[in-house]
């Protein structure tokens, strides 16, 4: 327990739900993505395959157009389920947004878990998608 307590001393329990615990370090910065009501969201590797390029689409306040953002995650660092969870937790509206992930051009694989903990049950989170097609050469 010693070692245990020593290497995560910067860290702080976030949430325990389910059978898991999340830690995190209390000193990461906050999420990159600004609160609001966000419509869309799209998730897509970068050109390079290193990064994560995500474009959040802001509900207008009032009479103006949407706002587009784009924000970059580094793939070492970041995870689409992190992406999603941020996304999730910073939108301010009561509707959920469509998000996209991936192309079929550059598709990303990877297993992908959301945190449903802080969300209740009126704003239960639903995600569709179609499986990925499989060609046999």
């Amino acid at each position: 327990m010693f070692l245990f307590r020593a290497k995560y001393d910067s860290y702080i329990l976030k949430k325990a739900a389910g059978n898991y615990i999340r830690i995190v370090d209390k000193n990461a910065p906050a999420s990159q993505i600004d609160k609001g009501v966000i419509k869309k969201a799209d998730i897509q590797l970068s050109d390079d395959g290193t990064k994560y390029d995500v474009t959040v689409t802001y509900a207008s306040a009032g009479e103006g157009t949407e706002e587009n953002k784009n924000y970059q995650y580094d793939k070492t660092s970041g995870s689409v389920s992190g992406i999603l969870n941020d996304i999730l937790l910073m939108n301010t509206g009561t509707a959920g947004p469509q998000i996209t992930i991936g192309s079929t051009d550059k598709p990303i694989s990877e297993d992908i878990t959301i945190d449903t903990a802080g969300f209740s049950e009126e704003n239960a989170v639903i995600l569709e998608g179609k499986p990925p097609i499989v060609v046999d050469a």
